[in-house]
């Protein structure tokens, strides 16, 4: 019997995109990202207020981009050299 054991380290990042109304903060969206030892990257955004979402969709992008923007700029320390 051949028993293996193969353990992953992956860097995870999540963020919650809110829009304060009236003293309560909202969800309008969840971002996602992870980056693992194979250089392979997933971004994943989830939209958790539809209609908040549209009404704000130019701000919503300038958020997604923010976070982008952080991932991407610390999987270059870990040698993606895409970005």
């Amino acid at each position: 019997m051949d028993i293996k054991m193969s353990v992953y380290e992956n860097t995870n990042f999540n963020a919650t995109v809110t829009i304060n109304n009236e003293g309560i903060d909202t969800p309008v969206m969840y971002l996602g990202a992870t980056l693992d030892a194979n250089l392979n990257i997933n971004i994943n955004c989830n939209v958790a207020n539809r209609d908040l979402y549209k009404a704000y969709a130019a701000e919503m992008k300038e958020k997604y981009n923010e976070f982008k923007t952080v991932v991407e700029e610390r999987a270059k320390g870990f040698g993606y050299e895409i970005f």
